[in-house]
């Protein structure tokens, strides 16, 4: 199992590589926006894809395109928005007709990760919008959420090496909320919240100073599902 993510180009690097200066603006992203990070007077926002049986996909906001080709497990990097409510299409990569989900978002200033969970094959497929946590924790110390995005497992405890449980009764599409804990190394496990063996191990390094998002993905059971994502834990850092 993995313990990080595989990145993504953030959105500014996908616009600049296809040649697409003034896009930005059109989609109600100036240059001003794009390089303010306060958290507080933008929107300011990364997208993820956990769909474990969804194809790679693209990513319009309006009518323009701005994250492509987008595989299973990518997390963006974060960009900035005029807060407000913009029409989001997902579709199948390089197929604009054939859509995964059409519909408004509205995105408030703050900090926030769109995933996209769920599965097609089950008509579940959604983005979850989850508001992240801008501020820094004291030295010493780091904050960190879970969140399930595996569509088969149940509830999920996520524990430290020695046993002690860090999150309880974590339900796909939930979060567990952020908590704070020492800096350090872990080896985290991820059980179902009934009891049993470890679904999935992970060692993790928590720095000081930082706040982590751990994101449960793939299938508990991949033989049975439509692709073979197996159950992981991806651990991103919130910061931009």
């Amino acid at each position: 199992m993995s313990s990080t993510s595989r990145r993504y180009p953030s959105r500014r690097q996908v616009l600049a590589s296809a040649g697409a200066t003034g896009v930005a603006a059109v989609a109600g992203v100036g240059s001003a926006a794009a390089d303010s990070h306060d958290g507080r007077e933008f929107a300011v926002v990364r997208a993820a894809h956990f769909s474990p049986d969804a194809p790679n996909v693209d990513v319009y906001v309006g009518d323009h395109r701005i994250l492509a080709d987008v595989p299973f497990g990518a997390i963006s990097g974060y960009t900035s928005l005029r807060p407000g409510r913009y029409r989001v299409r997902i579709t199948a990569a390089g197929a604009p007709d054939t859509v995964a989900f059409d519909d408004h978002l509205d995105l408030p200033a703050g900090e926030f990760t769109v995933a996209a969970t769920g599965e097609l094959s089950e008509g579940t497929f959604e983005p979850l919008v989850l508001e992240d946590d801008a501020g820094r924790p004291g030295r010493g110390t780091t904050r960190v959420r879970v969140v399930h995005a595996a569509p088969d497992a149940p509830a999920v405890d996520v524990t430290a090496g020695d046993g002690t449980a860090l999150f309880e009764g974590v339900a796909f599409g939930d979060s567990g909320g952020y908590a704070t804990v020492d800096a350090g190394e872990y080896d985290l496990a991820v059980r179902s919240a009934s009891g049993g063996d470890p679904v999935a191990e992970v060692p993790a390094t928590f720095e000081s100073g930082t706040v982590y998002t751990a994101f449960v993905t793939g299938y508990l059971t991949p033989d049975d599902e439509p692709t073979d994502e197996a159950l992981a834990l991806l651990l991103e850092a919130d910061d931009q």
